[in-house]
């Protein structure tokens, strides 16, 4: 950046005497911006510029040229002292000027009342700059009685506060009356009592903080929240009393931090701030009132109000970033008051400012940093554009005061607007912007401490386009200091390090700090280093472990590439190796350090395993317990290489076994899997745990070694079943379950427990799932003899496959059982599952012809489900016997459903035929078929064709049937009404004796009508 053009311009008439400077600066190559400064002869002159944005020379000409005409047609003269090309010095000494404006200032001072400026201005001015030489005028005008230009006690608040940062211990006797005089106003006596504890030193905070309650006095040892509760039951309260304590505490403390002589002092200070910044008078319910509650909020508004300008008198920039931030977030009290408070911060800064006072720097510093981005909030558009941060009056008067881009949106707003068009997230301008530049070039080490810090964007650029200008203080920085903010600063500070890092020979401190920084040129500036010195690999092994680490994937390809030629044995190993495992331990847990422990976990395997496996058991440890799984996988690859070629220490094992990545439990897994079955058969307990863990990995790592030593072992494997199977009865890890029953299933199936029936059908019968699944498996070893038949039946039943499984197997071992058993065989085939009916079925068919007896048969035909049904119509007509058709028809004649009804029907004619007595038993059946409506209808005209062939035949047997004929007759049916009437005339006319509601009429023949012939 350099000027191409200045003019210099001044204008002097009567007491006027005003500068204005214009210059053309290139700000990059073919970018220009102009820019003014104005304000009057030797005073600090304020910033601005014509071109918000850079433009062409030829642009930048034409308004330069225009401004200039502007200003020498406004009156304006060419001043002989300009110097183009170079920023113009002060005509007078800022020193000399300070002095001259004090004494003028203490002169005016002494005229008093007879002063044509306003009284009170002259004594905070004085009292601002901290002026020894006022207090005998202050003194004077503090005792004396003349009127002024404002009210009394205002002058007298003025004085007093003048007096806490000029005065002595002469003003001691007039500030204790006045803090002894209780009718004096509460703020003329806080202020007295300001002015006395700065006065009067450690002494003086002492006998005031003995005012204190003894619940807010600080002691060695005391809790920070205890005491803030305190204060905040003391507001609600008392709240005078607690506001007095508050105040009270404050003054017994010093300024600043540093400047504590005591805990004491140090515990009365942090209460303050604490209070300041969290304490709140307590709720109360909606709608309630409570005098004390609304007295708790308005003495809260006073103590900040009295702290404010407490923490102006005093400079203590501290206590003003706190009460600033509380003012701007507090949502009690009107709008009106916050903002208020909120322009009071922003003009107390420039007051500072005005006067060059050092303590701007302090207070703008202190406020500045005490933003972060979480604080931006969103743009908005409207008449005019508010920025992220528009809302932060004084913050904007910090950053903003000689910006082209911002300005204050109104007298009494306290926001700030954006102005000349710009557009938030633009392009700044290459200028400066904030307020005050030649306070902050005098204190770089501000600059730097905020360029460092978490703050806002928008401060940190503030900060770095300020240090750049600092090119004397940058260069003596040292150089751990710099390679801190290269690598940990935000990127607008680490560009401003690295600027002043690139000039410095390289070392391994800025080495490390520029691969941190993850800029790729300052990668680059480490990979020209080393390519032109490539022995220093192996001079400097910390830089090859800090290249392999690095964040740039760039590098870590270019430290193979330039390390290929080097042997990493012995000594350059071992240090390789040492310094890599320091740094992957102090990564953080982030996705990108996971993939740079992964790389450089690699890089050691393929290069330096033999001093991997030298590492000691608390530096493998160390590594297993990392947060990042690449640096734990590494711990876990050096102990499965030791473990392939010796045994590993028990607690590394554990921690291996224990460890939260699944790659590390799977390598521990894979460790234990390749210990010989003949070391773990003494170790069930080891295995049990295996089996139990909750880490999915282990689990299945070693199912394959459980398995093995079941093989080998059956007594352990017996064992190990066993209490697997009692842990089924207690809360286990998600997947647990389920893994001990396939364990069950396949790797213990041949070692499952015996256990008692009961024990089984306890199991069969849990809540859990998988218990029942392992009763199921356990009812394969148990006898068939334990178990009754209903019991196997209703295991068959079972919602679980392996319960009915089990089932299906205790039923083939107690095959002579269900022999002689038709109705337990027979509630077998009705089961509730088809795989178990499909099993009954195949079982049934298994016995011998003789060994399905008709009780058997009818007991399968009795069952209400069709499938049973049609399975036992089916064995009925292939194992038919004629010698017990009778009991056949008789028996299934009992059912209910319409299909065993039409096999009986089909069965009447052969055999029930002339048997009366078989008939008789019947009834029922008939009955039943006959009063089915619109069902069964090829079973009712059976029967009633049998019924009216047996009427016929016997006077007897119509006697026994005609009862049934005469009441079906007389239902509403219609369907098979003809059938009915039919058999019944056929049986009157065959045996008129037996009585029927029927008679015979004879028929009339009527001859045709001759109507219409």
């Amino acid at each position: 950046m350099r000027i191409v053009e200045q003019a210099r311009l001044g204008f002097r008439e009567g007491t006027s005497d005003k500068v204005y400077e214009v210059d053309i600066v290139e700000v990059a190559a073919e970018q220009y911006v102009v820019n003014f400064r104005f304000g009057r002869r030797g005073s600090s002159l304020r910033d601005g510029t014509k071109t918000p944005l850079p433009v062409s020379l030829e642009k930048a000409r034409a308004v330069y040229t225009a401004l200039v005409a502007e200003k020498t047609n406004a009156g304006y003269k060419p001043l002989s002292e300009a110097v183009v090309g170079s920023a113009s010095p002060s005509a007078v000494d800022p020193r000399a000027r300070a002095a001259r404006r004090e004494r003028e200032l203490i002169s005016e001072l002494g005229r008093g009342h007879r002063s044509e400026q306003p009284l009170h201005l002259l004594v905070r001015k004085a009292g601002e700059r901290g002026l020894q030489e006022a207090e005998p005028v202050l003194l004077e005008l503090l005792s004396g009685t003349q009127e002024s230009r404002v009210k009394p006690e205002v002058l007298r608040h003025f004085i007093v506060a003048a007096l806490a940062r000029c005065g002595s211990s002469r003003a001691v006797p007039a500030l204790s009356a006045i803090c002894e005089d209780v009718k004096q106003p509460r703020h003329l006596r806080d202020v007295a009592l300001l002015a006395l504890t700065s006065i009067g030193g450690a002494q003086a905070r002492q006998k005031i903080r003995a005012r204190v309650p003894v619940a807010l006095r600080p002691e060695p040892g005391g809790e920070l929240a205890a005491y803030v509760r305190a204060a905040e039951a003391l507001l609600e309260m008392d709240p005078e009393q607690a506001r007095s304590a508050i105040f009270a505490l404050y003054a017994s403390a010093p300024a600043r931090l540093e400047a504590a002589e005591t805990e004491e002092d140090r515990w009365a200070r942090s209460i303050v701030l604490a209070v300041v910044r969290i304490a709140r008078p307590l709720k109360i319910e909606p709608g309630l009132l409570h005098s004390l509650h609304f007295a708790a909020i308005k003495v809260v508004i006073g103590l900040l109000r009295s702290l404010n300008w407490a923490a102006e008198i005093r400079r203590d920039a501290e206590l003003f970033a706190a009460l600033t931030r509380r003012f701007e977030t507090e949502r009690r009290g009107t709008k009106k008051t916050k903002a208020y408070f909120r322009r009071r911060a922003a003009r107390a800064l420039r007051r500072l400012g005005s006067i060059a006072s050092p303590d701007y720097v302090e207070f703008a510093t202190a406020l500045a940093s005490s933003y972060d981005d979480s604080h931006a909030e969103p743009v908005r558009d409207g008449v005019a554009t508010w920025d992220a941060f528009a809302r932060y009056h004084a913050l904007n008067f910090i950053l903003y005061g000689n910006s082209p881009r911002y300005e204050r949106a109104g007298h009494r707003r306290a926001t700030w607007r954006c102005s000349n068009g710009y557009v938030p997230n633009s392009l700044p301008p290459a200028v400066r912007e904030e307020s005050f530049p030649q306070l902050w070039d005098q204190a770089p080490e501000a600059l730097w401490r905020l360029g460092v810090s978490a703050a806002a964007s928008p401060v940190i650029h503030f900060a770095t386009r300020a240090l750049r200008d600092q090119t004397e203080f940058l260069s003596h920085i040292e150089d751990a200091r710099l390679a801190q903010a290269l690598a940990y600063a935000k990127r607008p500070m680490q560009l401003v390090a690295f600027e002043a890092v690139r000039v410095r020979s390289p070392n391994l401190v800025l080495a490390r700090a520029a691969l941190l920084s993850e800029l790729d040129e300052a990668d680059s500036w480490v990979l020209r280093w080393v390519e032109a010195s490539p022995r220093i690999l192996s001079e400097q092994v910390e830089l090859l472990a800090l290249m392999i680490t690095a964040p740039s994937e760039r590098v870590r390809e270019a430290s193979t590439r330039l390390a290929g030629s080097l042997s990493f044995f012995g000594d350059l190993a071992r240090e390789l190796v040492s310094s890599t495992i320091a740094l992957l331990i102090s990564f953080s847990n982030e996705l990108s350090a996971n993939e740079r422990a992964e790389a450089a976990a690699a890089y050691l395997l393929r290069h330096a395993a033999e001093a991997l496996d030298a590492l000691g058991v608390e530096v493998v440890k160390d590594l297993l317990s990392h947060s990042l799984p690449g640096v734990a996988a590494l711990g876990a690859e050096v102990l499965l290489r030791r473990s392939r070629s010796g045994t590993i220490a028990d607690q590394l094992l554990d921690v291996l076994l224990e460890s939260p990545h699944a790659y590390v439990r799977a390598i521990g897994a894979r460790v234990v899997a390749d210990t010989p079955p003949a070391l773990m058969k003494d170790e069930p307990e080891l295995l049990l745990h295996l089996a139990l863990s909750s880490n999915v990995e282990l689990r299945v790592g070693t199912r394959s070694l459980l398995g093995e030593v079941a093989r080998l072992y059956p007594e352990v494997g017996a064992r190990v079943a066993s209490d697997l199977v009692d842990s089924l009865l207690t809360a286990q890890a998600e997947g647990v379950p389920a893994h001990i029953v396939s364990l069950l299933r396949h790797e213990l199936k041949g070692c499952l427990p015996k256990r008692a029936a009961a024990s089984v059908l306890s199991l069969v019968g849990a809540l859990s799932p998988h218990a029942r699944e392992a009763g199921g498996l356990l009812l394969g070893v148990l006898s068939p003899d334990e178990l009754e038949l209903e019991q196997i039946v209703r295991l068959a039943s079972h919602e679980i496959l392996l319960v009915r499984q089990g089932a299906w197997a205790l039923a083939l071992a107690a095959r002579d059982r269900f022999r002689v058993a038709p109705v337990a065989l027979a509630r077998l085939c009705d089961a509730r599952w088809d795989d178990s009916r499909a099993f009954a079925f195949e079982f049934v068919r298994s016995f011998a012809h003789e060994d399905l007896v008709p009780d058997t048969l009818i007991a399968i035909c009795d069952s209400i489900e069709p499938h049973v049904q049609r399975f036992g119509q089916t064995l009925l007509l292939e194992y038919w016997r004629e010698q017990d058709a009778p009991r056949y028809l008789l028996r299934l004649s009992e059912h209910p459903s319409e299909n065993i009804q039409l096999l009986v029907s089909g069965l009447l004619d052969r055999y029930a035929r002339g048997n009366r007595a078989l008939l008789e038993q019947l009834l029922p059946c008939f009955r039943a078929v006959l009063s089915r409506v619109n069902q069964g209808a090829v079973a009712k005209e059976r029967v009633l064709a049998f019924l009216r062939a047996e009427a016929t035949a016997s006077a007897d047997t119509a006697l026994l049937v005609a009862p049934l004929l005469e009441r079906q007759s007389l239902t509403r049916a219609i369907s098979h009404k003809g059938s009915l009437i039919a058999a019944m005339v056929a049986v009157h006319e065959r045996y008129p004796e037996v009585p029927l509601p029927i008679s015979l009429a004879p028929v009339s023949l009527h001859s045709r009508s001759r109507r219409g012939i």
